[in-house]
């Protein structure tokens, strides 16, 4: 089963090789960073707009070995998928909307990307 996940403000992906990544005068070339992707990791906060996806993510993270499949879409960019460790998972409540989430998740195998 994969979980998606709708972050919000605040959302960060940090991508990691084995080796030091090329940069431009621009900064790094994130095409070839995805080349060899050895490790991912990303937080974000949001909101949960299903009532699947909050109770899915609270057991994935209670789990003695908290790993799911998850999927993180990036708009106009693409979707990273692939499997994950719920590294944290905070719950909130700031908003009349529903309930906030903050999560962590580091990668735990191959991570795969498809562009947008």
């Amino acid at each position: 089963m994969s979980t998606t996940l709708y972050p919000q403000l605040g959302a960060c992906a940090a991508v990691r090789r084995s080796e030091d990544l090329p940069s431009s005068p621009g900064g790094v070339l994130l095409a070839q960073s995805l080349n060899g992707l050895k490790s991912m990791s990303v937080s974000g906060d949001g909101i949960f707009l299903d009532e699947t996806a909050e109770p899915r993510l609270n057991t994935v993270a209670m789990q003695a070995d908290p790993v799911a499949n998850f999927q993180m879409v990036v708009p106009d960019f693409g979707t990273f998928a692939g499997e994950f460790r719920a590294a944290s998972l905070e719950f909130g409540s700031e908003t009349e909307a529903g309930v906030t989430f903050s999560v962590s998740l580091e990668s735990n195998a191959t991570v795969t990307f498809v562009s947008a």
